[in-house]
């Protein structure tokens, strides 16, 4: 075919009808509202979260965890956190890993000491409370942590600390005031539908000059009760020396009472029986091994006797005296 000559760009093409191009766009925008209002039937809401269904502004229902349908473009839904959260005051060289971190909370003690108060508050909403929180406190966790936890924590802890010396603040038990300020804080965040997990005060921060006299104050205290210590032990040993010596006193008067009751018992007896004492001498001479007899036949125990031997009848046996063997006469053998 022979195209040179002809003129290409006066050749008509066909139009496509206006009525079907409208309505591809048609389909196409209903298709894509389609998938949107579909996409929007629909929401999910994770573990750990409960969701209020707003429909035009109104709260209708909640959600658990899980998927749940609504009606696209008339509701939409506001989540909060049922898991315990962490709102912690730390001062400014701490580190905290808490979900909400403040600044700390000033005050002075009913003494006048000023100081700086750092805590800790762990709290959670109930799913069953989320309807009230959304229509009378706040949209959301962040304003619930501002509204509930911030404005009644901050405000207590003040508070409370102003009622407390600085002593007690500084070396007193701080679990008693936490359990204080934990129980002033638990119906207060009732009222606003947020649950008090649990509450801590941590050790205020003092002026350095107060604090060194407190630790100068505790040392002194401290070295007196060992000095108090050491004196108690010292009494106690005192005592215990005295109460051994009046033992023994006691039992020296004792043995010389009984020694005197024996001698008055023994004269009595002297008296009663005179025979006793020749009865009781000749008893000690039978264990008597050194004499000396006198011209009187007395015996004084001064050089060693034989023991005196007794027959049947009590009578006194003399020893025999050994006869001296007689000496051998010496041999001719012996002699050489």
């Amino acid at each position: 075919m022979d195209f040179q000559g002809r003129d290409f760009g006066n050749v008509s093409r066909p139009e496509m009808p206006q009525g079907s191009t409208i309505r591809i766009v048609l389909i196409v925008v209903v298709a894509i509202a389609a998938i949107l209002i579909a996409l929007g039937a629909f929401t999910r809401v994770e573990a750990g979260e409960a969701c209020v269904v707003r429909r035009f502004g109104e709260v209708k229902r909640t959600l658990a965890p899980g998927l749940h349908m609504k009606i696209p473009l008339a509701e939409d839904t506001a989540c909060f956190s049922t898991r315990s959260l962490v709102y912690e005051v730390v001062d400014e060289s701490g580190t905290s890993n808490a979900d909400y971190v403040d600044f700390l909370v000033d005050g002075v003690t009913v003494d006048g000491q000023p100081l700086s108060v750092t805590y800790t508050v762990r709290f959670h909403v109930d799913s069953g409370d989320i309807g009230f929180v959304y229509s009378n406190i706040a949209r959301s966790m962040d304003q619930v942590t501002e509204r509930v936890v911030k404005f009644h924590s901050r405000a207590e802890v003040r508070q409370v600390v102003n009622t407390k010396t600085a002593e007690q603040l500084y070396l007193g038990g701080l679990d008693s005031i936490s359990v204080e300020i934990e129980e002033i804080l638990r119906p207060l965040f009732a009222e606003s539908g947020v649950t008090l997990d649990f509450f801590e005060i941590k050790r205020p921060n003092f002026s350095d000059e107060y604090e060194q006299a407190i630790e100068d104050k505790q040392i002194a205290i401290e070295q007196a009760d060992r000095r108090e210590n050491e004196i108690q032990v010292a009494v106690q040993e005192a005592e215990r020396l005295k109460t051994e010596a009046q033992g023994q006193a006691d039992a020296q008067v004792i043995r010389a009472e009984g020694d005197a009751n024996s001698l008055k018992i023994r004269a009595e007896a002297y008296n009663e029986n005179p025979v006793l004492v020749t009865i009781e001498y000749y008893e000690a001479l039978q264990n008597v091994n050194w004499a000396i007899f006198g011209a009187d036949g007395g015996a004084n125990p001064i050089i060693p006797i034989p023991p005196l031997e007794q027959d049947a009848s009590g009578a006194i046996v003399p020893t025999p005296t050994p006869t001296p063997e007689p000496t051998p006469e010496p041999t001719p053998e012996d002699e050489g």
